[in-house]
């Protein structure tokens, strides 16, 4: 048998000697008695049943794997991975059989162990196994011969045929019939036993006690059984009663938080209903931080007082949020009521926890119940963020570091006087202009005003206005850059995306025309280090980028300034560290208010959208 097929074999029989080795260790703590069956019975018997089997070699061991491979029913053609049900049929004779998500059914020999997971196991009324018998979360049926130990975990066990060794089984009954017999021990952890008065054991019948004195576990192997294991947290189940009436008390709690709480329930809505993609956002950076946060603060002295504190906040923030989407699924059906007492959050709780009651005994309905603890947890943690936000003093004018800018105002030309206004001669009654005459003075010399001194336009006449310059040379209107808006997340996730597009294109371009020493072939570091380096020079001489183009999209400086090298430097380094906590420093642009960054903050600059119609380049 191929490998593997041996590695699944050897974890299947190493689970079967740890049940019995549990066994064993838990029977002994109790009196020891003298083994009951003698060595010699089974002999006696063994030559009237067995069928005659010739001896065994190499050649024949082959001849068995190709038997196996003949009579073991498979989704695949080699069987070289057990998935799926296997058949050992009538006449033949197998080295093992083992089932994945499967039943494994022997009718005729099995040479070393017929193991299931998440299958029932049954031996045939002429089935024989020479090895153990196991069945892993499924049934257990041996109505022929087992010579090994027969161990049932998880699931019910029925005997009416012969178990040379132990019977054990784990979390659930055993039932032995009128043709059983068992040479070994029957240990029972977690169960019940149903006897025939026709069955034998020759061994010792315990039930060891694991668990203290809770009484019987069938209410817990029975939500294991049918809960847990359909992926669903209830079930209408007679032995499942416990469960519900925790969901209720659960429930009950949630309407208690909304009678006292509907200020806070009525927020929190709000908060989810008007900002839906902030607020599951703020859920999944909840859920993923929460244990980084928290190792962090272990690792530290001072801080490790402080997980605590946070694991209780967590907790009570999920009780709170879990009231909150109850009362949203409510209040899908509620608002139909207009603005009565209906409409309280009390009510639309009590809908929306009846809905999700029902929902919650469907297979896999454990995805609902932590999608709406996660999204719960993110929109209270997201509301607070916001209420702080609001609380927040906020500076005078004059108190702000960074002086408002004040774009140049133009100023006009100055023209001479002498090309604008005509010149008045003291001397004489007439007037004269200055460029009219070939000489420069209309008059005597003591006589002419100085031409620099301008002459007051008569009364009633308009002062001159500077000329009108041509659209072909008019200067653009200047536009103050840090003005303009700030870029949000989603705009600037996508100018970087496009970003890491156009590198990865030019590594893999540039693989086979630079030399060896040049490639960036060191995975992720490599990458990250290539679009860092054509980030900054991007920044320095064009301030921004070939996805900041596409997207409108400009670095500038919270005071003004130009982009320089050092700020570039500063900038693309400090995107390491955005990066390094989970991307936490890319995202914080979400939840800032003057939509920064965390490398941002650190080099003292912004995004800012640029206006249609104003070139990047």
């Amino acid at each position: 048998m191929k490998t593997p097929f041996r590695f699944l074999r050897f974890i299947s029989l190493l689970a079967v000697a740890s049940v019995v080795s549990f066994a064993t260790f838990a029977q002994d703590a109790q009196k020891p008695e003298p083994v009951s069956p003698p060595p010699a019975a089974p002999p006696a018997v063994a030559p009237a049943e067995e069928p005659p089997v010739p001896p065994v070699d190499v050649e024949k061991k082959d001849d068995t794997r190709k038997a196996t491979r003949r009579v073991r029913v498979s989704h695949s053609s080699d069987n070289d991975v057990p998935f799926g049900d296997h058949l050992v049929a009538k006449g033949n004779v197998v080295r093992e059989a083992v089932s994945i998500l499967g039943a494994t059914n022997v009718e005729g020999e099995v040479l070393t162990g017929a193991v299931s997971v998440l299958g029932s196991t049954t031996v045939g009324p002429e089935g024989k196994v020479d090895g153990a018998t196991v069945a892993v979360l499924g049934r257990l049926a041996v109505l022929g011969e087992v010579r090994g130990e027969a161990v049932c975990v998880l699931g019910d066990a029925y005997v009416n045929g012969k178990v040379g060794r132990k019977l054990v089984s784990v979390l659930g009954d055993v039932h032995l019939g009128p043709k059983a017999v068992v040479d070994g021990d029957v240990v029972i952890v977690g169960g019940k036993l149903t006897r025939d008065p026709g069955a034998e054991a020759h061994g010792r019948v315990t039930h060891p006690v694991v668990f203290g004195s809770v009484g019987s576990i069938e209410p817990l192997t029975t939500w294991i059984k049918e809960c847990l294991l359909k992926g669903r947290p209830l079930a209408f189940e007679p032995e499942l009663g416990w469960a519900w009436a925790v969901a209720l008390a659960f429930f009950a709690l949630y309407l208690l938080l909304a009678l006292l709480f509907a200020g806070g329930i009525e927020k929190c809505l709000t908060t989810f209903e008007t900002r839906p993609g902030s607020s599951i956002l703020a859920a999944a950076l909840t859920v993923l931080l929460s244990p980084v946060a928290m190792v962090l603060l272990a690792i530290t002295v001072v801080g490790a007082l402080l997980v605590p504190f946070l694991a209780m906040g967590l907790f009570v923030a999920g009780l709170f949020g879990k009231a909150v989407m109850l009362a949203w699924i409510g209040r899908r059906f509620t608002k139909f009521y207009g603005e009565g007492p209906l409409n309280h959050p009390v009510f639309a709780v009590l809908v929306g926890g009846a809905i999700v009651l029902l929902l919650y005994t469907v297979w896999g309905s454990f995805l609902l119940y932590k999608l709406l603890s996660w999204l719960g947890v993110g929109v209270v943690v997201y509301t607070i963020a916001l209420a702080m936000k609001r609380e927040k003093p906020v500076a005078p004018a004059s108190a702000s570091p960074i002086p408002p800018f004040v774009p140049p105002v133009p100023v006009a030309p100055v023209v001479p006087p002498a090309a604008s206004a005509p010149m008045m001669s003291a001397g004489f009654t007439g007037m004269t202009t200055g460029m009219g005459d070939s000489s420069p003075f209309a008059g005597p010399v003591g006589n002419v005003v100085p031409p620099s001194v301008p002459v007051e336009p008569p009364p009633g006449l308009a002062p001159s206005t500077p000329p009108v310059m041509p659209s072909a040379i008019r200067p653009a209107p200047m536009i103050a850059m840090g003005t303009l808006p700030r870029a949000g997340f989603s705009i600037r996730l996508a100018a970087m995306a496009i970003d890491g597009v156009l590198i990865g294109m030019l590594l893999g371009f540039s693989s086979g025309l630079l030399p060896r020493f040049l490639h960036f072939n060191h995975g992720t570091s490599g990458f990250l280090l290539a679009l860092a380096i054509y980030a900054a020079v991007m920044w320095k001489h064009k301030g921004t980028t070939i996805g900041g183009i596409v997207c409108g999209l400009k670095v500038v400086r919270l005071d003004h300034r130009e982009l320089d090298w050092a700020t570039s430097i500063v900038r693309a380094v400090s995107c390491f560290l955005s990066l390094f906590v989970a991307g936490l420093g890319f995202f914080w642009v979400a939840f800032d208010d003057e939509r920064q960054s965390w490398h941002d903050k650190i080099a003292g600059t912004t995004v800012v959208r640029v206006p249609k119609g104003v070139s990047l380049l």
